[in-house]
């Protein structure tokens, strides 16, 4: 699998679904490389698609900015009305000292991200024991009435939480003491954000049982919250539960595999595929395995072709032939996995069309 430099590189690549996998790889990372947003907008101004242009725009809320770029991407919320409500989505999630000392005053359009900018603000002069109280009232308000409650701005809390030095952690353990997922409810899915947020690998155990719940609001999140830690004891331990668990458990924590980047979790993922027996956990893992960007996936992906995976998932033809160019693997099939993968992108092209 490719290191994060490596990957950058790609994300200047002469094919956008090349450019467009390096962009959702990079994310996925957790990195807060700033010098990666300046290539963001390099891979954007070069897709020519003007959907595909958008996917790009899309991830850029996630990547850490400084002033020059806030103030490159306030330019194209500015000029750009298409991909407008990305651009300012990435502006009211940015850094708010830099959005406060940028040399130009950033005014938002869209009144969905102008609130939530507001609102970071705001919270980012209160004190740390006045948002602890406000999480907390918001976690029984869902518990209560989850119709109620601003899940958007439970997430702005937490993390705002997770960036404070003073944060009470004698606090945060007293809250997790009590919950088992024996019943669980909406404030169990603070728990998770808070623990992703904060990176507490100490409650890995309590975040992998959410998985196997049914109940897909808390295991998205705990997924998400596991994927943030990227920790090598999280997919230890999905390792040694993976093959005993029910199949929602196995689809998350597929995704948790791929999207943690480390050489670990590609270990993990070539000796569960070897073991793998139905089409349905060669379907995750492989395509897990994609996600990791490792050509070991070739060899075994192959071997599920064409009949061996579930191909209304995804295709893996086009995964492979992306894995192959960017591990820079002249592999026989190419060419018939590049003509499969882009006659996918023409298809959903018309689709979109005629949406």
């Amino acid at each position: 699998m490719l290191s994060i430099e490596e990957m950058k590189s790609f994300l200047l690549h002469d094919e956008g679904l090349i450019r467009r996998y390096a962009a959702k790889y990079l994310v996925r990372t957790q990195t807060k490389d700033e010098n990666i947003m300046p290539l963001f907008i390099k891979a954007y101004r070069k897709e020519k698609d003007v959907m595909f242009r958008g996917y790009i725009a899309m991830q850029m809320e996630n990547l850490s900015m400084n002033s020059e770029t806030v103030n490159r991407i306030y330019r194209l919320a500015k000029n750009v009305a298409k991909d407008r409500h990305h651009f300012e989505r990435a502006l009211a999630y940015a850094d708010v000292n830099i959005i406060k000392s940028s040399t130009k005053k950033i005014r938002l359009s869209i009144k969905e991200y102008k609130d939530i900018l507001k609102y970071r603000m705001e919270i980012s002069q209160k004190d740390t024991t006045t948002l602890l109280e406000e999480f907390n009232n918001l976690k029984e308000i869902a518990k209560n009435n989850y119709e109620e409650f601003d899940f958007e701005k439970v997430k702005i809390l937490s993390k705002e939480l997770s960036n404070r030095s003073d944060l009470p952690m004698e606090k945060i353990h007293k809250w997790f003491e009590k919950y088992s997922w024996k019943n669980p409810d909406f404030d169990e899915v603070f728990m998770c954000l808070i623990a992703g947020d904060l990176k507490l690998v100490e409650y890995v155990d309590l975040l992998l049982k959410s998985l196997r719940i049914d109940w897909d609001y808390i295991n998205e999140e705990g997924m998400y919250a596991l994927v943030k830690m990227q920790s090598p004891l999280v997919v230890e331990k999905i390792d040694k539960m993976f093959l005993k668990e029910n199949k929602g458990f196995q689809c998350y924590a597929s995704t948790v595999l791929g999207d943690t980047k480390t050489p670990k979790s590609e270990d993990i993922l070539v000796s569960l595929l070897k073991k793998a027996n139905t089409k349905f956990l060669n379907t995750q893992l492989i395509f897990a395995l994609c996600d990791l960007g490792s050509e070991k996936a070739i060899k075994l992906g192959e071997k599920l072709l064409p009949n061996g995976y579930d191909d209304s998932f995804d295709s893996l033809e086009e995964n492979l032939y992306i894995v192959s160019v960017i591990n820079d693997i002249d592999h026989p099939n190419l060419n018939d996995w590049k003509a499969i993968a882009y006659e996918n992108e023409k298809r959903i092209r018309s689709i979109r069309e005629e949406i």
